[in-house]
């Protein structure tokens, strides 16, 4: 029987994270700019400052930093879009 080991754990754990950030930053940029993010992009940093979820991404063209509640990383994509609306 395989038994994964701590490590392979925490890389399927790392790459849940990094999809969830994902979601994120597609969320906004759908919210926010009015389109979504068909480019592939990276998530280069993401980690929590202060009580929020800080997220750098990127592509070849563009970096940005965004900043969500950490919250966000349970709550469904719909409950996101719905506080991302409301925060405007």
């Amino acid at each position: 029987m395989f038994q994964r080991t701590d490590f392979e754990r925490f890389q399927e754990l790392q790459r849940g994270f990094e999809n969830r950030c994902k979601d994120l930053c597609r969320m906004y940029e759908e919210m926010h700019q009015g389109s979504s993010c068909h480019e592939d992009f990276e998530i280069t940093h993401a980690g929590s400052h202060d009580g929020t979820l800080r997220v750098e991404w990127g592509s070849e063209k563009e970096n940005q930093t965004l900043s969500f509640p950490l919250e966000y990383l349970w709550r469904t994509d719909e409950e996101v879009s719905v506080l991302m609306r409301m925060k405007g």
